[in-house]
């Protein structure tokens, strides 16, 4: 295309059109770029908000594990016996 351009057209104006279509290709190159950026930024705060949400269901867990461990500890050993026996 371009070398059509510079063989059809005169030199001066051959020239403008090509830094024409260069600067239309960066302009939808960079558009490209900072929306593929956005998604990324989109999917990796996704990503953070499901892990606080798994990290916060490990904590309560951790809790309620330590809870019934405690409880456990204080039952007398017979009524362990007994329960498992």
């Amino acid at each position: 295309m371009i070398a059509g351009l510079l063989i059809f057209q005169e030199f001066p104006r051959s020239l403008a059109i090509i830094l024409l279509y260069i600067a239309g290709y960066v302009l939808i190159a960079s558009y490209a770029t900072v929306t593929e950026q956005r998604e990324r930024r989109a999917q990796a705060h996704s990503l953070v908000v499901e892990l606080q949400d798994a990290n916060r269901q490990l904590i309560e867990n951790a809790a309620t594990i330590e809870n019934l461990a405690i409880v456990e500890e204080a039952q007398p050993v017979g009524a362990r016996v007994a329960r498992f026996g």
